[in-house]
């Protein structure tokens, strides 16, 4: 059994390792391991856990309470609604753990969440090959009309 929940201070050892373990972590797979420091991680963590910061985590752990994914996400302000939105930022699920329900069960929290915090819009953005994501993707939302660009 799959449960999904905030992370807690407890998580940081086996989240540190879903992030950014060189062998098989996010940031490997997304080909960001070199480009973001230990310092850069170690920051992020702490804004999990602060109440201050509107930057939230949530962990997917197995029924042996050992951590299989995350979710990373975010509030934010716009220009066109009054509300904050909500921007899901990452969602990872370890490969011995994908095609087990962690990936939409991550997903149904942080759209919780977003009702909770009173944000109408959840947004997130995949890589444009990543075709397994896109498959769960395009079951829990719909597919925006948009390019994106980053600075040069």
């Amino acid at each position: 059994m799959i449960s999904i929940r905030p992370i807690a201070p407890k998580d940081k050892h086996e989240w540190w390792k879903l992030w950014c373990d060189p062998d098989e972590s996010y940031l490997q797979t997304t080909g960001s391991l070199a480009s973001v420091s230990p310092s850069t991680t170690e920051t992020t963590f702490s804004r999990f856990l602060d109440p201050r910061v509107p930057l939230y985590a949530a962990v997917a752990q197995d029924s042996n309470g050992n951590l299989i994914g995350f979710a990373t996400y975010l509030t934010h302000l716009g220009t066109k609604l009054t509300q904050e939105n909500m921007y899901l930022g990452d969602l990872y699920v370890s490969p011995s753990n994908r095609q087990k329900g962690a990936g939409r069960k991550l997903l149904e929290f942080v759209f919780s969440e977003a009702d909770r915090l009173n944000c109408p819009g959840c947004f997130w953005t995949t890589d444009k090959d990543n075709q397994t994501a896109q498959r769960l993707y395009n079951k829990v939302g719909v597919q925006a009309d948009f390019v994106l660009y980053r600075r040069a």
